[in-house]
C-alpha cells in the first residue's frame, strides 16, 4: 500500500500472488535510488495517481556476483514510466570501522574470562571515568583476542579445506582418518561462526542462523550496505552535493542549525521571564 498514492486501493490478492512469485523464485528486490514512483498518470489534484510498479529483482547468486550494483529511478520524461538504470559498480564509501561485540565470541568459553579480567581492574577517578576506561580496555582486549583466536573465518575455512583435500588424497590410515575427523569438526565451527558473523550484520530478524543460511545473510548484508549509502544530498540552499566533502558539510550544517534552534527554544522561556522582571 505504501508504494501507491491516489486511485483505488491495491488488490490484496494480486499483491499476495506477486509476493509469492518473488519468494518461490528466490528473488530479492534490489531497492533503488531516486524518485519513489516509477509510473504516473500525469494528472493533478485528486485525479493524480503515482505508483511504484516497476522493480529490479535478482537472485542471491547474482547479488553476490555484483555486490556493488545499485538501481536508479530516473525522472519520468517522454513516457508515463520512469527509466530504471542498473549500475553494476557503485563502490562503497570509506567508512571508519565501528567496534561491535560479536555474537560468535560467545561460542568460546574464554570470552567471559577476557571480559572479566579486564573489567575487574581498578581505575582511579570518577565513576563515569572508570566505567569508560573499563569499556575501552575490554574493547581492545576482545579485539586482540578475536584476531588471535578466531582470525578470519573465510581464510580459516579455505585453509582447512586444502588440508582436508590433501588428507583425503593420501592413504586412509587410522591416524589419517582421526586428523580428518578433527579438521571436519574445525570446519563446522568455522562455518557456524561465519554464519553468526553475517547474520549479525544482515539485521535479518525473521530467519535464525543454524541452517546454513550464510549465502542469504551475505547477500542481505551486501544489499543493506548499498542501501545505507548516501550518494547525494541536497543542501539548505537547494544545491545537490555528490562528493564526500559536500555531503559531510551538508550533514554538519544541518545538525549545527538543529542544535542552534534547540538552544534558542530552550532560552526563549528564560529570556521571556527576564524581560518580565525588568519591565517597569
Amino acid at each position: 500500500m505504501s508504494k501507491k498514492q491516489g486511485g483505488r486501493l491495491v488488490n490484496c490478492n494480486r499483491m499476495e500472488i506477486f509476493n509469492n512469485f518473488i519468494s518461490d523464485s528466490g528473488l530479492i528486490d534490489l531497492d533503488f535510488n531516486g524518485i519513489n514512483y516509477t509510473w504516473s498518470n500525469k494528472r493533478a489534484g485528486d485525479n493524480s495517481i503515482r505508483e511504484r510498479i516497476d522493480k529490479a529483482l535478482a537472485n542471491t547468486e547474482w547479488r553476490l556476483k555484483f555486490p556493488y550494483a545499485q538501481v536508479f529511478h530516473e525522472p519520468i520524461c517522454g513516457s508515463d514510466h520512469a527509466p530504471i538504470v542498473l549500475n553494476c559498480y557503485v563502490p562503497l564509501k570509506n567508512v571508519k570501522k565501528v567496534f561491535k561485540f560479536e555474537s560468535m565470541w560467545t561460542t568460546s568459553p574464554d570470552c567471559h574470562e577476557v571480559i572479566s579480567n579486564n573489567w575487574s581492574l581498578l581505575d582511579h577517578g570518577s565513576n563515569m571515568f572508570a566505567w569508560r576506561q573499563k569499556l575501552k580496555r575490554c574493547k581492545k582486549a576482545l579485539t586482540d583476542w578475536s584476531k588471535e583466536v578466531f582470525g578470519n573465518n573465510k581464510v580459516k575455512i579455505s585453509k582447512l579445506k586444502r588440508q582436508l583435500h590433501d588428507l583425503q588424497l593420501a592413504t586412509p590410515t587410522s591416524d589419517n582418518l582421526k586428523v580428518q575427523k578433527f579438521i571436519i569438526k574445525e570446519m563446522e565451527e568455522a562455518y557456524s561462526r561465519e554464519e553468526m558473523y553475517l547474520h549479525q550484520r544482515s539485521r535479518v530478524n525473521w530467519l535464525n542462523y543454524g541452517d546454513r543460511n550464510s549465502k542469504f545473510f551475505h547477500a542481505t548484508l551486501v544489499q543493506r550496505r548499498q542501501r545505507n549509502q548516501i550518494l547525494r544530498l541536497k543542501g539548505e540552499d537547494g544545491t545537490w552535493h555528490c562528493n564526500e566533502d559536500g555531503i559531510n558539510a551538508c550533514i554538519a550544517q544541518f545538525f549545527s542549525n538543529l542544535f542552534k534552534d534547540h538552544r534558542r527554544r530552550e532560552m526563549e522561556p528564560a529570556l521571556g521571564a527576564i524581560s518580565c522582571c525588568v519591565t517597569p
